[in-house]
């Protein structure tokens, strides 16, 4: 999300600059922001700074930054560098460390998501508005909580369903909403907003 706002791929694809912006948000994509989901090796990463700031350093299939350098027999340059004043400098930049990865996780998706609002109020004064495909596990909790810190407007599914939550409007095997709670959400928010130009993105 962040990388497309920022490479212009979702200027391009929008006629007209949305003004509200919407970010459908699922308890995986915490893990998947820090890189910890084993299907998501190309994704961009994030270094999550302690002050909240947030910088892209290449993708997930990079060396990590922990300590932990895994590199493969092909990377002969990146074996070079290992051990150059260059690599030591780049391994400097400070992160947290991942003793506690699910803390870690909310910490680097809240960032990001808090990027990417500030980007839209930028770039389009548009205000980018969560919806909550949450549960009842911790994770979903703390993710919540860091991103109404952050002043980030978040909606509850449950708020915008037609229905009370159940499996039908989850994509069996997948985690992820189906068409028709898409559908209903969509239509809750445009009365809920009005007529607005907006921008599902995800």
């Amino acid at each position: 999300m962040l990388k497309q706002i920022r490479s212009g791929i979702a200027e391009r694809t929008s006629k007209n600059p949305p003004s509200k912006s919407f970010y459908i948000w699922i308890p995986s994509h915490a893990w998947r922001s820090a890189g910890l989901t084993p299907w998501n090796i190309y994704g961009p990463r994030y270094l999550s700074f302690k002050n909240s700031t947030i910088q892209q350093y290449g993708n997930f299939n990079w060396p990590s930054l922990d300590g932990d350098i895994e590199i493969s027999g092909n990377d002969f340059i990146l074996s070079i560098l290992r051990n150059s004043t260059f690599f030591r400098l780049i391994s400097s930049i400070p992160q947290e460390k991942l003793n506690d990865k699910q803390h870690y996780a909310v910490k680097v998706l809240a960032d990001i998501i808090a990027a990417a609002n500030q980007d839209l109020r930028l770039r389009y004064n548009s205000e980018l508005i969560v919806i909550a495909w949450s549960d009842v596990s911790t994770l979903s909790f703390d993710t919540i909580k860091a991103l109404q810190k952050r002043g980030i407007t978040v909606l509850d599914k449950q708020n915008l369903l037609d229905n009370h939550w159940d499996d039908r409007y989850l994509i069996e095997g997948d985690g992820h909403p189906t068409a028709q709670a898409n559908s209903e959400v969509a239509l809750s928010l445009a009365r809920r907003y009005g007529q607005c130009d907006s921008s599902l993105i995800d």
